[in-house]
């Protein structure tokens, strides 16, 4: 296993604050996240609020999606390498 991956699950984490801003710049709400990408909210806030808070790269890719931008542009790997 690399060290991108727990259990075989590619692990991500949001880059600080960009979250938020894309949340803001797609004028989107967390509960409008969680209809569009079935994420649940919970996993959002945290993600948003917590710095370090991993989650699935799938899920990460949802969010991105679901806001319009890259996935590289609001996440990265835990140890801060840009995901491909």
């Amino acid at each position: 296993m690399s060290e991108h991956t727990t259990l075989g699950v590619a692990m991500v984490v949001a880059r600080p604050g960009a979250v938020d801003r894309a949340i803001d710049g797609a004028r989107q709400s967390i509960r409008s996240l969680e209809e569009l990408t079935g994420v649940s909210r919970s996993t959002i806030s945290n993600v948003a609020a917590k710095p370090g808070y991993g989650i699935a790269k799938d899920k990460a890719v949802k969010i991105a999606d679901a806001l319009g931008v890259p996935v590289g542009e609001v996440f990265m790997h835990r140890d801060g390498a840009e995901l491909a």
